[in-house]
Order: C-alpha cells, then structure tokens, then sequence
C-alpha cells in the first residue's frame, strides 16, 4: 500500500464526515423553518 493510497483513504473519509455534518446542520435548519410557519416556538425543533 502506497502514502497517496492512505491519503485517498484519509480524504474520503473526511469529505464524508463533512457531507454528514452539512446533511445534518440543513436538517435541523429545516425542522426549525418548519417549526416557525407553523406557528411554534423555534425551541420545539430542538430535539
């Protein structure tokens, strides 16, 4: 197994940690828009 080999591994690994943060952070920005048009306190999307 080759340095770049483990880098590759390393980097993919670190985009899909970064693509499930991102998936997360809009979830919960959309359960709190959500919450707000329908009339609820933002604090009711905090799970």
């Amino acid at each position: 197994m080759k340095t770049i080999d483990l880098l590759d591994a390393a980097t993919a690994r670190r985009e899909a940690e970064t693509r499930e943060l991102v998936a997360r952070a809009d979830a919960h920005a959309t359960a709190l828009r959500l919450a707000v048009k329908a009339g609820k306190a933002p604090e009711t999307a905090v799970p």
